[in-house]
């Protein structure tokens, strides 16, 4: 198959594929941003679990103090998140992956990667990990 250059009309496939080579290019941009790395090639942060859902989370994390942050934004902590004596179900806006970072001092930090899929088996993720003390 030819990939038509710069300029040059494209069929719905060519369309298709230049698309999705665009979204590639952005979670690429937001990984290295979230990775707190300004160079390329490195690393993504190393992800503890992968859940799929249509839309809903649950964190279940002990420390139940410790700071949740997705894709860089900080959305309180677990115990707020839990779905228990007060706290909330979080509900994804949009489709796509979300990088979810725990930390509380003292403790490791632990990475989640979050997939929402409109066509996806779950309807909530249940998030749950105990951060290991330094």
């Amino acid at each position: 198959m030819r990939i038509p250059h710069s300029g040059e009309a494209a069929g719905p496939r060519e369309a298709h594929i230049e698309g999705t080579m665009k979204k590639l290019s952005l979670v690429l941009l937001a990984a290295l941003a979230l990775s707190g790395s300004s160079r390329a090639g490195s690393e993504m942060p190393p992800v503890s679990a992968v859940y799929l859902t249509r839309g809903l989370a649950e964190f279940h994390v002990k420390p139940e103090e410790a700071r949740v942050t997705i894709n860089g934004k900080v959305i309180g902590t677990s115990d707020d998140w839990d779905d228990a004596g007060g706290g909330d179900t979080y509900r994804f806006k949009k489709t796509g992956w979300y990088w979810v970072k725990f930390s509380h001092p003292g403790y490791a930090t632990e990475w989640v990667r979050i997939e929402v899929d409109p066509g996806a088996r779950e309807k909530l993720a249940k998030v749950k990990l105990k951060l290991k003390k330094r």
